[in-house]
């Protein structure tokens, strides 16, 4: 078990999911009272696939091909599972999410590194 590159995964694939939630109209309604331009949300989807995949990189490396991708799969479920609740419960600590979702990847990354 690697603490720091499990934490690096799953903070960028909650960051990357938080992203990809706020790039769609309805979710950035709820969490800014607004929706956002096309250009912003294309570019949220886009920062969110690109986190989905950077979060892959340290999870291979620390276990393998095979037992990192499962890993992997594993914190895409936690995470989503999590944002959906967030999402329908408390759709406002989505942002407190996304900020500690950001500082702990820089922490794990630093961590890791």
């Amino acid at each position: 078990m690697n603490l720091g590159a499990d934490l690096l995964v799953f903070t960028l694939v909650l960051a990357g999911f938080a992203a990809m939630c706020t790039s769609m109209d309805r979710h950035a309604k709820q969490l800014f009272r607004q929706s956002p331009p096309p250009t912003v949300r294309r570019l949220r989807a886009l920062a969110g696939a690109v986190a989905l995949l950077l979060a892959l990189a340290p999870a291979i490396d620390a276990y393998g091909l095979s037992v990192g991708i499962a890993v992997w799969f594993g914190f895409l479920a936690i995470a989503s599972t999590l944002l959906c609740l967030l999402l329908a419960y408390r759709p406002q600590a989505l942002q407190l999410v996304f900020s500690i979702a950001a500082t702990g990847a820089l922490f794990a990354a630093l961590l890791d590194g």
